[in-house]
């Protein structure tokens, strides 16, 4: 049960069969089958192919994913896919490349990022962001980034209820 003193990601841990927790993301190099695998098995709930091997060569040839080196992706590889999967359905490519180039930049991590984005996402009130002008700036972005989706996804359910009407 999600109490006040309860940190984002710990609240994402309650609904751990939405997201892959930082805790949950090997420290060890994953082959493209394995990756794959481990998005299918924690995501599948919110869709049916969460990761394919055609978005991963997508998401490389955008520049939104590190160039592998051999066949396994690192951990901040897999993060940066988490990131993508989690923004792609509000924002463009090019706008997610904006922010990886934003992080890049003002050297936050993608491991940061994507803590930031799972406490957006268990909807922790943030009244004060915390952390450094980077990180909060990163913080808005991606609660609205989040908003657009909430909203998004529940304008769907609206006309799924309309059409069940007619």
């Amino acid at each position: 049960m999600a109490n006040e003193h309860q940190t984002g990601v710990e609240k994402a841990e309650e609904q751990a069969y939405y997201d892959i927790l930082p805790s949950e993301i090997p420290d060890i190099d994953l082959y493209m089958d394995q990756l794959i695998t481990l998005f299918e098995r924690k995501l599948s709930g919110n869709v049916e192919k969460p990761l394919t091997k055609a978005m991963i060569n997508n998401y490389s040839r955008e520049n939104l994913v590190r160039k592998i080196r051999g066949k396994k992706y690192t951990r901040e590889q897999i993060i940066q896919m988490l990131i993508v999967y989690n923004l792609k359905q509000v924002l463009s490519m090019q706008e997610i490349r904006t922010l990886f180039d934003f992080l890049e930049a003002s050297g936050v991590s993608y491991e940061r990022c994507y803590e930031i984005l799972l406490e957006v996402k268990a909807d922790e009130t943030i009244c004060c962001p915390c952390g450094t002008k980077s990180e909060k700036l990163i913080q808005e972005f991606l609660i609205y980034a989040m908003l657009a989706l909430k909203f998004k996804l529940s304008a769907g359910r609206l006309i799924s209820r309309m059409e069940n009407v007619k």
